[in-house]
């Protein structure tokens, strides 16, 4: 195997990237599946502003948000973070820029660019 010729940290590299990759590829999947249907939720969470003014400001609104929705929207809603992390070029991996990129904007509006990224994604694949 190829992993048995890297150190020890080489080997914990190359598993996390693997992992990460397989987050990516079901998040996607999952989200661009369910977008359509919490886009349209009526519960009061989706229409809550995340607060991206310090990390800690932003996991207790998620907190907020996590009451009150249900649990797929709330999953649909962590997935939404975790592609965004990964593919907003300008947040650079950084949860902290991410979230201050996110600062105002409701769990719609970030389901909605995501969404909006995987479509563009599967327009560009057909060619």
């Amino acid at each position: 195997m190829i992993l048995s010729n890297l150190g020890n940290n080489a080997k914990l590299c190359a598993a996390a990237i693997f992992s990460l990759i397989a987050l990516c590829t079901i998040s996607s999947a999952t989200i661009a599946d369910e977008a359509e249907y919490i886009m349209n939720s009526e519960s009061p969470g989706m229409q809550m502003t995340f607060d991206g003014s310090s990390v800690e400001a932003f996991d207790q609104r998620m907190e907020e948000i996590e009451a009150e929705t249900t649990a797929e929207e709330y999953v649909t809603i962590q997935q939404s973070i975790e592609y965004m992390l990964v593919y907003d070029l300008a947040a650079r991996r950084d949860r902290e820029v991410l979230y201050e990129r996110l600062d105002g904007k409701t769990p719609v509006e970030l389901i909605s660019m995501v969404k909006w990224r995987l479509e563009g994604r599967k327009i560009n694949e057909r060619g």
